[in-house]
């Protein structure tokens, strides 16, 4: 499953190239994120062996203008009261449909990319009592969601 440090890395180099604006924001949301400099190495280890190895087509780095978009977006939706309940939501429906071994795992590693772990693990172990949230789901939990629930 793509994490959302994965989906930024793949934005910031959808062109062929990345600038030194894209590796800017790619920094921006590490820190945002507080993803430890291992954790972030482990992910652009994986992204440059599966995506970059092969890759002979050069861009001019313009793929930082779909990154800024996609940061600009996920930093406010990071940014929400909510944002918590939301994965809870999204963790207590995955276990209802059946939450496999693999599926805790993509879960809680794409949770706590963005530092809502704590939140995910509280609600797939029903250690407090979860209130599904109403309404729609914000775009950085949608490749969760749609990865658990199908």
């Amino acid at each position: 499953m793509k994490t959302p440090f994965r989906i930024a890395l793949e934005l910031a180099w959808s062109d062929g190239s990345m600038s030194k604006r894209g590796a800017m924001m790619l920094e921006q949301l590490g820190d945002a994120f507080d993803l430890s400099a291992q954790d972030r190495a482990l992910v652009e280890d994986e992204f440059v062996a599966e995506e970059l190895s092969d890759r002979i087509d050069r861009g001019s780095g313009t793929g930082a203008d779909l990154l800024h978009l996609w940061l600009e977006q996920t930093l406010s939706e990071l940014a929400r009261e909510d944002i918590g309940a939301q994965i809870a939501t999204i963790a207590c429906a995955a276990v209802e449909a059946g939450l496999t071994k693999q599926g805790w795992k993509d879960g809680i590693r794409y949770a706590s990319e963005m530092g809502l772990g704590d939140a995910f693990a509280r609600a797939v172990w029903a250690e407090e009592e979860i209130h599904e949230v109403e309404g729609d789901v914000p775009q950085i939990l949608i490749p969760l969601s749609e990865h658990l629930l199908g």
